[in-house]
């Protein structure tokens, strides 16, 4: 039934369109492929064009599987044109018939860090386009979640730890700094091959950055009861959140997380879709959070902006506090508990 639906949609559209953008699915993982999705769809979006996309693994979970254009033999007959472009003057510039515009990876507006979603203010300002985003990243089957205590100010805290497929790290763990107090001259930057914090720094914030994060949160707020769930594809959970809690010491923060993983392919949709719930998120440049924070409706999200070397030890400085609303109210929603 929802092949010949497909069959039927594609059919008609074909004949009433001359242009449109392309998702040609790229990366290997999940985040990485629905980061890039959401760049097509903000195009498309932008230029009332429709989304033709390219299937990829667990596509077919997600209601953009049925409601976007699947591009098949059939289109690429109609379309026999794809045009690669990597910012919206390529669109607008070249706007000849039957064109498919890939948007690659690499897209980029002014301003925008391709890589950071936190930087995209146009995109993250745009209520209408941000519903439309999680109508197509929302999963087809009704997920079940357990309900977030309504006494507790809710804070989602996602650790990438690699799961034993990323890299192996290099920082050492400095617990007691002053970011803002180390000069311009001690402090390093390079890439370093073969150590995924040494690749990819944002994307792997040591365990100081999310200690930080979560105090700052909490006394900012006045230190309301929080719930803080971890989400992490760490193969030793237990460590890791023993190791926050004894860290960040605060009486006021209790702490949950899953009771077994499987490492990084472990509830991957179902986690997604459950940091998106939350009051706050604390989360590194890991592309799979970034979606989360993209159709979540978090009052804060917290972020790393950028990075450097301190004696061995990776530092991110300065980190984003993006709130929904002011701190004010945030402290009087959250802040007043007897």
């Amino acid at each position: 039934m929802v092949k010949c639906f497909r069959i039927l949609l594609l059919f008609g559209l074909l004949h009433a369109y001359d242009k449109g953008i392309l998702y040609s699915s790229y990366g290997c993982r999940s985040g990485d492929r629905l980061l890039h999705y959401t760049k097509a769809s903000w195009v498309a979006y932008r230029h009332r064009l429709p989304l033709y996309i390219v299937h990829f693994s667990f596509a077919d979970h997600l209601n953009l599987f049925y409601t976007d254009h699947y591009y098949d033999e059939r289109v690429q007959t109609s379309f026999p044109k794809v045009v690669m472009i990597k910012s919206e003057g390529g669109v607008r510039q070249r706007l000849s018939d039957n064109t498919l515009f890939d948007i690659g990876f690499q897209f980029r507006k002014p301003g925008w860090d391709p890589y950071e979603v936190g930087t995209w203010k146009e995109l993250m300002e745009d209520a209408a386009f941000r519903e439309h985003l999680r109508s197509k990243i929302a999963p087809v089957k009704k997920m079940m979640f357990a309900p977030l205590p309504k006494e507790c100010l809710s804070v989602a805290i996602h650790i990438r730890d690699g799961g034993g497929l990323d890299f192996p790290r290099l920082s050492k763990q400095l617990f007691a700094y002053q970011p803002q107090l180390i000069s311009t001259s001690e402090r390093e930057t390079f890439s370093l091959d073969g150590y995924c914090d040494g690749l990819f720094p944002l994307k792997f914030p040591p365990l100081q950055y999310y200690i930080n994060s979560l105090r700052k949160l909490s006394n900012r707020l006045g230190n309301p009861p929080i719930y803080a769930y971890v989400f992490t594809d760490s193969l030793t959970p237990e460590k890791l959140v023993g190791q926050l809690k004894r860290q960040v010491d605060l009486p006021n923060i209790k702490y949950r997380h899953h009771e077994k993983t499987s490492g990084p392919s472990s509830k991957i949709l179902e986690d997604m879709m459950d940091m998106a719930r939350y009051d706050c998120l604390i989360r590194g440049g890991s592309n799979y959070s970034q979606i989360s924070h993209l159709i979540g409706r978090h009052k804060i999200v917290v972020f790393p902006k950028a990075s450097f070397w301190y004696r061995g030890c990776l530092i991110m400085h300065p980190i984003e506090f993006s709130t929904a609303t002011g701190w004010e109210n945030l402290r009087k929603r959250f802040g007043n508990f007897p």
